[in-house]
């Protein structure tokens, strides 16, 4: 497998957190939002300073992470979305608009070598979830069915991740997705730490209460990258820790990555301080080098 960190998980600066990157001997990055801009912003000067720098210490890009489609109304208008963090920078405008900056990241992509782009499964509207997980999968087949053109046209894959705050918060529920779609520029970024945290939630439970080993085992066929990250489950409250120290089964996933011989991406995404960064990449170079 291949392992990647994603850069503003290190710094905003993206110099500063190229550079780190490669001190700690990664040899790919994956990028969301750089100098405090959402990389779908970025202009074509930001572009080619980003890739100035990736190029300088040698190393190459396993994702070009947006946030396409995530702050994008499904069933209704923009004022139905809240926006859920002012840490983590997102692009919010309509369906169309999230199209025309689906090809700007395209161009992006190509500029820096990327091997794939991530997009989302749309944001849960204030309404709430209005169907049954199979009725939602099938809505937002239909609104990806233009994006998954525009990739195969430009022969870039996109890799739809699942988020707590979409309407696909578990695994199971993207790989659902990308079946009914059956697209091979459609793929799956499995965001484990999501998934866990998606348990508690009802109507998920509904769909597939699978746990994550089993999960693992149900979409790996459809896996082109991996976020990993740790939670503690405590009173009731999800609580990020030091890879390796939470609740989530590492050991036995890495374990059957191995013996599948996974080949694709591995993004560390600790959302920890430096410190707890370097402890969690001491925990994946020890379990898989």
């Amino acid at each position: 497998m291949k392992k990647a960190i994603i850069t503003d998980q290190i710094d905003m600066d993206f110099d500063k957190a190229v550079f780190q990157a490669y001190k700690w001997g990664f040899q790919y990055l994956e990028i969301h939002s750089l100098w405090g801009k959402t990389i779908e912003n970025l202009t074509h000067d930001e572009v080619d300073r980003m890739a100035q720098t990736i190029n300088k210490y040698h190393l190459r890009v396993s994702c070009l992470s947006t946030t396409l489609f995530l702050m994008c109304p499904l069933y209704h208008n923009m004022l139905s979305l809240e926006k859920f963090s002012d840490s983590f920078l997102t692009y919010d405008d309509t369906y169309e608009n999230h199209l025309n900056k689906l090809e700007w990241c395209i161009e992006i992509g190509k500029r820096i070598d990327a091997e794939c782009i991530r997009i989302f499964p749309f944001r849960i509207e204030k309404e709430g979830v209005p169907y049954r997980a199979i009725q939602l999968i099938s809505d937002i087949a239909d609104k990806l069915a233009k994006p998954v053109q525009i990739a195969e046209k430009n022969q870039i894959p996109l890799v739809v991740e699942n988020c707590p705050f979409s309407y696909l918060p578990r695994g199971t529920m993207t790989f659902h997705l990308t079946s009914v779609m059956k697209n091979n520029y459609l793929r799956l970024l499995w965001d484990v730490g999501n998934s866990y945290r998606s348990m508690e939630f009802d109507w998920v439970k509904e769909y597939s209460d699978a746990p994550l080993v089993d999960e693992y085992e149900i979409i790996k066929s459809h896996l082109f990258n991996i976020h990993i990250k740790d939670f503690e489950h405590k009173n009731g409250k999800y609580h990020l820790s030091v890879l390796g120290n939470g609740d989530i089964p590492y050991q036995e996933i890495f374990k059957r990555m191995k013996t599948d011989q996974y080949t694709k991406y591995l993004s560390l995404e600790p959302e920890l301080d430096r410190d707890g960064i370097q402890q969690s990449i001491d925990f994946v170079n020890q379990l898989i080098g």
